[in-house]
């Protein structure tokens, strides 16, 4: 079209179509605006709180105006429907026409109430419960029931690779459990139409580590990497952290910080039993002596392992909508496409 003939059409007095594909058509270039900003703040560091911010404000507009959109072609295909159900005589093939174009209008009203929908993540340590799920865009919301991990389990192939992990879920909804049910990967469970998806799973490992020296005792659950102050000229940095280090049992990798100096020892649940065995242990590896940084005494007591289950959160209000215009759609084209001979011979009695 040319310039002058888009600036006629756009001046004159539109009709309501007219007026309704303009503004269709404005709200896409919107919505292509909107994408190519996204695209832009991407570029830049998203550990920033302003760019997180905003790139959650610009995807809940393109959420927005997707379902405007979708929203005026309803109501144009409905309108464009109830003008031939008025102007004309409904026959075997125009009923075909007319679903095919109910069709359309459903499919979009189902994905418009998929826009309402939840699509979103949960992390749950064994042996605890939660009701805040986390969006991809960072919004938060709470759930009107509860999800409790009651136990964990992860199955291992025999080269130690994880075959399957499986979660014991609880549901949990004014104080009372209401359901129980067993999540697996590619199974998933639903409850008040939410639906639950194992999509991974997190573990750690924890040490308990009693500390006494001449005036105290002192107890402490350490990860990875934690870090404590003993005393304002102590301080002690959690390494590795090691179910059974060479057969000798549990072990922990302490870096222990004085006014002395740097330490690097390592604490054995069962130095008494290696000891034993071997009577020279600490004179060859004088690491593993628990009194090696004076006046302190570490002892490992155990070391647990922490697992948290990763779920998938999803619940979708137009799956059905949708799914039911698709069925209108299909028999509205079954009925435009059977030969015209066939339904006239119904038609004639024949």
């Amino acid at each position: 079209m040319k310039i002058k003939g888009v600036f006629n059409f756009l001046t004159s007095s539109a009709s309501s179509l007219r007026l309704v594909v303009f503004i269709l058509l404005s709200l896409a270039v919107l919505l292509i605006a909107e994408n190519f900003v996204i695209l832009g703040l991407s570029l830049f560091s998203e550990n920033s709180v302003s760019i997180r911010h905003l790139l959650g404000f610009f995807a809940a507009m393109t959420q927005i105006l997707l379902g405007i959109i979708a929203l005026m072609l309803c109501l144009c295909i409905t309108a464009y429907i109830l003008r031939i159900l008025i102007k004309s005589k409904i026959n075997f093939r125009r009923t075909g026409i007319i679903l095919l174009h109910l069709g359309i209008p459903v499919v979009l009203a189902g994905y418009l109430a998929g826009k309402f929908g939840i699509d979103a993540e949960v992390q749950i340590p064994k042996g605890q419960s939660s009701n805040v799920i986390y969006h991809k865009n960072g919004r938060t919301e709470r759930l009107d029931f509860s999800i409790r991990c009651d136990e964990f389990k992860v199955i291992y192939y025999d080269d130690g690779s994880p075959s399957e992990f499986i979660s014991y879920l609880s549901f949990i909804k004014n104080g009372e459990i209401q359901k129980k049910s067993i999540l697996r990967v590619n199974h998933p469970v639903r409850f008040e139409g939410v639906s639950l998806y194992q999509s991974g799973y997190t573990c750690e490992e924890a040490a308990i580590i009693k500390i006494t020296d001449s005036s105290k005792v002192t107890w402490i659950e350490a990860r990875h990497g934690d870090e404590l102050k003993l005393d304002e000229s102590v301080t002690i940095r959690t390494g590795h952290i090691i179910s059974d280090l060479m057969n000798a049992g549990p072990a922990v990798e302490l870096f222990i910080e004085t006014p002395a100096g740097n330490n690097e020892i390592w604490i054995l649940k069962n130095l008494e039993k290696v000891i034993q065995r071997k009577p020279d242990f600490l004179d060859i590896h004088p690491e593993f002596n628990p009194k090696l940084v004076r006046p302190f005494t570490f002892l490992l007591q155990d070391v647990n392992s922490s697992c948290s289950t990763g779920l998938s959160v999803r619940k979708d209000p137009g799956v059905t909508l949708a799914a039911t215009g698709g069925i209108i759609f299909l028999i509205g084209m079954i009925m435009i496409f059977i030969p015209k001979h066939k339904y006239q011979d119904k038609k004639d009695g024949h």
